[in-house]
């Protein structure tokens, strides 16, 4: 069997840097919403004592969620997410990151 090419240029043609989060932004959300894996950023995760298998769903496509964040920031970003255990607090981190930057431009 080969190997699946997972990198982010399959997501993005180019990594997040400094200064391309708003082109980036909108094509990692769309990314995500046609894997249907956007609602693990929108969204609390449920709690696993409430219902089991609803949040083992979600545990799945919280990975593949927060794979394909991790995988589209450049080396200079990563650190940003670096630890981060859920993608929807990824995505806010950055987020709130650049969206303070922007504002202060």
């Amino acid at each position: 069997m080969a190997a699946t090419d997972v990198s982010g240029a399959n997501i993005v043609h180019k990594v997040l840097d400094q200064d391309n989060y708003e082109f980036w932004s909108f094509r990692v959300k769309t990314y995500l919403l046609a894997k249907d894996l956007w609602s693990v950023v929108t969204n609390e995760a449920p709690k696993k004592e409430a219902n089991e298998v609803e949040f083992n769903n979600w545990s799945k496509k919280n990975a593949e969620a927060l794979h394909a964040i991790h995988i589209c920031c450049g080396d200079d970003m990563f650190p940003i997410v670096n630890g981060l255990d859920k993608a929807k607090a990824a995505w806010d981190k950055l987020e709130d990151t650049f969206n303070s930057t922007i504002s202060t431009r």
